[in-house]
């Protein structure tokens, strides 16, 4: 397989490429390890790379783009003729731009490999009531590599992510009741306290007769990060440009005053971090709610220059995507500048986590969580566990939000500290 500089300069040297106003490669090359154990027996150990490139030209002021994930011989005139191919099929559009590439910052170099031993060894103290049945653990590595004919800068960064996903099982009069978590980190004693929590929650979930009700409830910052993926996309600006997102109306809906929210591709400590997105623009901190007003969107280039806005540096893929879309990158509820204590005289629920998040079939609009949680007495959260159940429309949630902790916590590129809802409608069982 070809290095990301072979295959750049394998483009350079086209002669089809002599005729364009402009281009831009990018490269990416990514290694998965994926690694299973099941009842404590190694059941998969597998490894993949993947290799994906992709053309940007200019030609007589049309752009074109192509992009190849599988490589032969030809592949290189494939991508070539199917840039040239696009630009002249399109018109020229007054909103395509290639953005200016300022010099980047330095990141620090990204944190090695770990053996999956490393993290059973971690395991040991747990004990054997509830099953731990299955742990799902993966390595993967992209190197990403920017080149542009008009360019002096060359811009590249190296990410490694590392995940692990546990699954649990107990019972529940009976009934096996399931769990699952995921975390993403950089030290496998992390994965260690994620696997110990997610034990403990099921050990302590207890049946309990329906109820329907409104109570205020506290979300754990697990609970809350669970919904932040349902709501990345109404920040999309071309989402919003289709109709396809609740802050296409005009007005915009406003959340609770008590909520900001922030994409940051610059989180140092965070392994979702990137330098620069697919267009080689610089990425930084966007603040997309300021006291529950929407002021930010995010953008890539062409987007951008259709609302005169500058790009955010969102244009991103996840491996094995064939073409890139605005994404975020950490993408957060901002916390408390100061200690809160969200306990304090609060008669209600609390939720640890959510077992099932989903969208209401017909009504995107409106979300299904069943979650556990447990009664809050005199201001202080109880240990017994309950299943709870609430179906709401999302943003209506939000707004119901009263309080916001200072405890943020990040779960994969999604962070959130605890938050205090009032009067939610829910159902226990």
């Amino acid at each position: 397989m070809l290095s990301p500089d072979e295959l750049i300069e394998a483009v350079k040297k086209h002669p089809a490429l002599v005729a364009v106003d402009d281009f831009e490669v990018a490269v990416q090359k990514t290694r998965i390890r994926n690694q299973r154990f099941q009842n404590g027996e190694t059941g998969r150990d597998s490894s993949d790379e993947e290799l994906w490139l992709s053309l940007r030209v200019l030609y007589q002021k049309r752009p074109g783009r192509s992009v190849i994930e599988r490589f032969s011989s030809e592949s290189i005139n494939e991508l070539v003729e199917g840039a040239m191919d696009s630009a002249k099929l399109s018109t020229s559009d007054p909103w395509f731009r290639l953005p200016y590439w300022p010099k980047q910052a330095q990141f620090p170099e990204a944190s090695g490999d770990f053996e999956m031993h490393e993290y059973q060894s971690q395991f040991s103290r747990l004990g054997a009531t509830p099953e731990l049945v299955q742990e799902d653990y993966s390595n993967w590595v992209t190197q990403t590599k920017l080149f542009r004919k008009s360019e002096l800068l060359q811009p590249e960064y190296l990410q490694k992510v590392h995940t692990a996903k546990f699954s649990v099982v107990g019972t529940d009069q009976g009934e096996p009741l399931w769990l699952n978590d995921f975390k993403s980190s950089s030290k496998p004693e992390d994965f260690a306290e994620c696997l110990e929590d997610v034990v403990e929650r099921i050990r302590a979930t207890t049946p309990l007769g329906v109820t329907r009700t409104k109570l205020p409830v506290i979300f754990s910052p697990r609970a809350v990060t669970r919904l932040l993926p349902f709501i990345v996309p109404w920040f999309c600006s071309d989402k919003v440009r289709r109709g396809e997102s609740i802050f296409s109306k005009s007005p915009r809906p406003m959340l609770s005053p008590i909520l900001n929210i922030i994409d940051d591709g610059t989180l140092r400590e965070s392994p979702f971090s990137v330098p620069f997105d697919l267009e080689g623009v610089a990425t930084r901190a966007v603040a997309l709610v300021n006291n529950g007003r929407v002021e930010n969107l995010l953008y890539d280039s062409y987007e951008g220059t259709r609302e005169n806005q500058k790009s955010t540096g969102s244009f991103h893929r996840s491996p094995f995507e064939a073409w890139p879309k605005i994404r975020p990158t950490n993408f957060f509820v901002k916390p408390a500048q100061e200690s809160v204590d969200l306990w304090s005289g609060v008669s209600g629920l609390w939720i640890d986590d959510f077992l099932e998040v989903g969208h209401v079939p017909g009504q995107p609009g409106k979300i299904m969580l069943r979650g556990i949680c447990g009664p809050i007495e005199s201001g202080e959260p109880t240990m017994t566990r309950h299943e709870i159940f609430i179906c709401i429309e999302l943003v209506e949630l939000l707004r119901k939000a009263v309080s916001v902790g200072n405890d943020l916590t990040y779960f994969g590129q999604f962070g959130a500290p605890s938050i205090l809802f009032d009067k939610v409608p829910l159902e226990l069982s």
